[in-house]
């Protein structure tokens, strides 16, 4: 059967089940503040402020969740109070940068860049988590600001889309799409709005969010911004981070299954044709290695994640969606995830789907 993008978008079409209840403690507000669930990480942090009311650090985290959340008069109320209290430097630091972006996101520049820069100066000499999460917000903050007021206009947009927008707004269009079937097939989706950043080398990534910042940055990041490539691929790739997300799991160690996934969800004419053609022509040429060997692999090539897109459709395809969202969520934390989901270990999952492939 061809592979089409409405289909693999069928493995999210699943009502996601809640986490177990927990009593709330710091370290799973900040699991679920991480993991992107916004609106329980705040529900988790005013819980745990009944108790505690006068916690700054449990108060920073609220102000972050809300932030998260796009909740911008709530954070920064938040963050204002905090800025007025008497806290340690690197608290004082972070408060300070969480007010920046609250007034950059509301698209107040002009205060923002001040907090950015008291922020700055509060965490000169001082180390620690906290500082090192204080200096990255004031680093970046401070270079978003003068690459979106720079000459020329970047590849910087809001989603859900501004209509005002001209240039780059093609890729806008895409990227709202993505979303769009996202939030309709899952109705999950990042917080918004949701600014994306499309950049087309390392170089301009980091000229923006500093030395160091890899493509995908902490998945909390991935709340407020999409780090993106000029391709659909790329934007798919980072959306498979939600997949999980709900029952704070990060994706899979296996490239195989995540570029499989993205290639699924970019769809289109280029990645369309190679997972339907590239596993079946290497097997007519002797030369598709076991699945279970690609799937230790570690590359990212386009090859990989044609096969992957491939083997991913069959799985959906003969065994359904939420079995596939199962596997996502337990493969690094079984043994033989397969037989666990499946009922079959991964040898025979291979010759099944190899037998299909010969059948076309």
């Amino acid at each position: 059967m061809p592979y089409r993008t409405p289909f693999l978008l069928g493995l999210f079409a699943l009502a996601l089940p809640c986490l177990a209840q927990h009593d709330p403690t710091p370290e799973h507000a900040a699991a679920l503040l991480r993991f992107s669930q916004a609106d329980r990480a705040v529900a988790a942090y005013q819980a745990l402020l009944k108790d505690n009311p006068d916690d700054s650090l449990l108060r920073l985290g609220l102000c972050r969740a809300h932030l998260a959340g796009g909740q911008l008069p709530e954070a920064a109320r938040v963050a204002e109070a905090l800025t007025k209290t008497q806290l340690p430097p690197e608290q004082a630091a972070l408060a300070q940068a969480l007010l920046g972006e609250v007034h950059r996101r509301a698209g107040e520049p002009e205060l923002a860049r001040p907090c950015y820069q008291a922020a700055q100066t509060l965490l000169e000499g001082r180390t620690g988590d906290l500082a090192t999460r204080a200096g990255f917000l004031a680093r970046r903050g401070l270079g978003v600001l003068d690459w979106v007021s720079a000459p020329q206009r970047p590849a910087v947009f809001w989603l859900p889309m501004d209509s005002k927008l001209t240039e780059p707004g093609g890729l806008a269009s895409a990227f709202d799409t993505i979303l769009g079937r996202l939030r309709s097939a899952t109705g999950a989706t990042p917080p918004l709005p949701l600014q994306v950043f499309v950049f087309s080398d390392p170089a301009q990534w980091q000229a923006v969010f500093g030395e160091g910042f890899n493509e995908w940055g902490d998945p909390e990041e991935r709340s407020c911004y999409w780090i993106l490539g000029r391709t659909m691929y790329t934007a798919a790739g980072t959306l498979s981070f939600y997949v999980g997300a709900d029952e704070l799991k990060e994706p899979p160690r296996s490239k195989l299954l995540v570029n499989g996934l993205a290639a699924g969800l970019a769809g289109g004419r280029n990645w369309g044709g190679r997972v339907r053609e590239t596993a079946p022509n290497l097997l007519k040429q002797g030369q598709l290695q076991p699945l279970a060997e690609l799937l230790k692999s570690d590359s990212d090539n386009n090859t990989l994640a044609a096969i992957g897109g491939s083997f991913v459709q069959y799985l959906v395809g003969k065994e359904g969606a939420a079995k596939f969202k199962q596997l996502w969520c337990c493969y690094d934390d079984e043994a033989d995830p397969f037989t666990k989901v499946y009922g079959r270990d991964i040898a025979a999952l291979d010759a099944e789907w190899r037998a299909t492939l010969q059948a076309r």
